[in-house]
């Protein structure tokens, strides 16, 4: 027989496993670019509907690849079939991703004590270096 503090802890661990368990099979989003302006269609064969196009260059999460055919997300909630050949497996516009190049930053190390050491420009203050205070 159980008594209710074991039953609680038995039901919490089901609870986290189960919460956890989807997070562990997750698997890296795939991506691709199109080629070109190319439509997408709603279903897998090439003459059902139109649900959207893609534009050239533009970024892909492949969902599902079935021959040579992927079921792919356009934009937001907007998913369709394409053609495996209308899509490149790498970037056509690599340097014009928007995010700042980290070329010139110093690295950063950790000192004989276990420290984080900072280089001089990236010291506060006096040269205390960073601080984090937590109540």
């Amino acid at each position: 027989m159980l008594n209710a503090r074991k039953a609680l802890l038995y039901a919490l661990v089901a609870l986290a496993g189960a919460l956890l368990l989807p997070l562990s099979s997750a698997s890296a989003a795939e991506f691709v670019w199109a080629k070109s302006t190319t439509s997408a269609t709603r279903w897998m064969e090439t003459t059902s509907t139109e649900v959207g196009t893609t534009t050239e260059g533009q970024r892909l999460e492949v969902l599902y690849e079935e021959g040579d055919r992927l079921r792919v997300r356009l934009k937001g909630a907007t998913f369709g079939w394409l053609n495996a050949a209308d899509v490149a497996d790498a970037d056509p516009n690599p340097a014009e991703t928007g995010l700042p190049s980290l070329d010139g930053l110093p690295q950063l190390q950790l000192g004989a004590d276990g420290q984080l050491q900072l280089p001089p420009n990236f010291q506060l203050g006096g040269g205390e270096g960073l601080k984090l205070e937590l109540e």
